[in-house]
């Protein structure tokens, strides 16, 4: 018998969507991911982490012109480290945002964009060498990594991201995270598969941690595409309808019900 504190009860099924949106974007390089992202404004105040230096992109996108004041555009370093960023997310108080940011943020964001998650993840690793007192200053550091190390960086990743969905489902803030595509293979089966470039296992385990899931990719005549539909070896889904796979989208056409 279930003992747990939380009792059984019924889902409205034709009750209203309130849902967070906590989805995940990946592509290769030049695919349009940061100018997608920028959209977002369109659909409500958004917080943009530049990780990846891709401000400029944000800066000069014609698509995103006419949502940059419902953007507010922040480097990572002003967090300090994940935690940080975490907690600022949890209590979205625009009184705390405005002291870390060094602005007038005059309400909550509805928005938390991460760009990019794969840049993140290189932060961790750097953390975690620092606290291992690893070396970190000449260019054969990586012959000190060792099995454990990586160990821990699927776990901090993994740690991570469902702590941001859980504050997603707690509070109705909508959070994406943007990767870099990889293709890696199966050890056991030997299938080659696609995914969002993160360390390990996570390649195939983390789109399940997403209610959406996009893939990024431009076609013959170097159009941005987008595809929430999972085609061959690149995993996508949505909820939210019967998704799609088009080109010149916006975040509007992914994140609202078709």
């Amino acid at each position: 018998m279930y003992k747990g504190g939380n009792k059984l009860r019924a889902v409205d099924i034709k009750g209203p969507i309130n849902d967070a949106i906590f989805a995940l974007v990946y592509g290769g390089s030049g695919t349009g991911k940061t100018d997608l992202m920028g959209t977002v404004g369109q659909l409500g105040y958004t917080l943009i982490i530049d990780i990846d230096l891709g401000s400029l992109t944000l800066k000069t996108s014609p698509r995103v012109a006419p949502f940059r004041d419902n953007i507010v555009l922040s480097s990572f370093d002003a967090f300090g480290d994940l935690d940080n960023a975490y907690k600022l997310i949890q209590d979205n108080d625009p009184a705390k945002w405005s002291k870390v940011l060094n602005t007038n943020i005059t309400k909550p964001f509805e928005w938390v964009i991460w760009d990019s998650w794969s840049e993140l993840q290189w932060n961790m690793l750097q953390e975690l060498r620092r606290k291992e007192s690893l070396n970190t200053s000449k260019l054969d550091f990586r012959k000190n990594i060792g099995i454990q190390h990586w160990g821990m960086l699927t776990d901090l990743n993994k740690l991570a991201i469902e702590s941001l969905r859980d504050v997603s489902k707690q509070t109705g803030i909508n959070q994406v995270m943007v990767m870099l595509e990889t293709m890696t293979k199966d050890e056991i089966s030997g299938q080659v598969f696609g995914g969002p470039a993160i360390h390990g296992k996570l390649v195939q385990e983390l789109p399940g941690y997403f209610n959406i899931v996009v893939h990024t990719y431009t076609d013959l005549s170097g159009k941005y595409c987008v595809s929430t539909k999972s085609k061959g070896r690149w995993p996508a889904k949505t909820r939210l309808g019967a998704g799609i796979d088009a080109a010149n989208v916006t975040a509007k056409d992914i994140f609202t019900i078709q």
